[in-house]
């Protein structure tokens, strides 16, 4: 399902994150939005995207101990309930 530019995305993030990863107590956060709306633009219903998140979130947890990450933080954030969020940061 992703796209070519995804995957090259994916491959660009995975090899700056095993450059990084040398060091010790390494600690990753990935922020993930947008799954709804990405399968919304291929004509694919919501569900669609959050399984291909759920996939996505699967293959970081299981590279990351082999990329030296010690600490992996996810936050999945969802526009329709950040709008509030996004309001209260700007201040």
């Amino acid at each position: 399902m992703q796209s070519t530019l995804e995957k090259q995305d994916n491959a660009s993030a995975s090899a700056l994150l095993t450059q990084d990863a040398r060091h010790q107590g390494l600690h990753v956060a990935v922020i993930m939005d947008g799954n709804g709306r990405w399968a919304e633009r291929r004509g694919l219903p919501r569900s669609a995207g959050h399984r291909e998140g759920i996939e996505a979130v699967r293959r970081v947890v299981e590279a990351a101990p082999d990329l030296g990450v010690d600490a992996l933080t996810l936050f999945a954030f969802s526009a329709t309930t950040g709008g509030g969020l996004r309001s209260k940061s700007r201040c």
